[in-house]
């Protein structure tokens, strides 16, 4: 019988059980002990634990004390415990949603992505450049494009350095290239 993957180990589902059931206990005697001592409290001033009616000693005040840190020890038990278990219910809740969102977005979106991701592999791939007029990807050494014949390496008119066909500037100098220049002045 082939187990799921993704099922918790017993002694993890065993210690999630100890938890609960503990932090049940503590929150349940937390909650009578600070009853207690908060109800003996407010009741001596009123003499209800009196025989003659005055006020009396808040007896079991002291138990509040011990109530109130069993409160939190059996809260924090019981989130403990069910961590899991609320951690997948939300998972299950909100996972439909965000894939209906990107489902939605996805097609709106899908020529910038591929217009990014294609920008990262020209740029991951250091081995080539891109024709300046129709796009091709060229190798590094290559002179003029495979597939329009347009040259992919020009030379600027300043310091005669070797630049792509589609650059601005001059990578050595700084100067305009012509076809920049043409560019600004349409």
């Amino acid at each position: 019988m082939p187990t799921d993957p993704a099922a918790p180990p017993p002694e993890h589902t065993n210690t999630c059980k100890l938890l609960r059931r503990v932090g049940l206990a503590a929150l349940v005697l937390g909650v009578l002990l600070a009853v207690l001592g908060i109800g003996s409290f407010m009741f001596s001033f009123i003499g209800a634990f009196s025989s003659n009616g005055e006020p009396s000693f808040p007896v079991l005040f002291p138990l509040a004390f011990v109530g109130m840190p069993l409160l939190f020890v059996g809260a924090a038990c019981l989130m403990a415990g069910y961590t899991g278990a609320v951690s997948k219910y939300i998972v299950r809740e909100q996972v439909p949603a965000a894939a209906e969102g990107i489902n939605r977005l996805v097609p709106a979106t899908l020529g910038s992505l591929r217009g990014a991701a294609s920008a990262v592999g020209h740029g991951l791939r250091a081995d080539g450049c891109a024709c300046a007029k129709c796009g091709e990807s060229c190798d590094a050494d290559a002179r003029f494009c495979d597939r329009c014949g347009a040259p992919t390496v020009t030379a600027c008119s300043s310091c005669n350095a070797p630049q792509d066909s589609d650059a601005k500037f001059c990578d050595a100098c700084g100067a305009a290239m012509p076809a920049a220049a043409a560019d600004r002045n349409a």
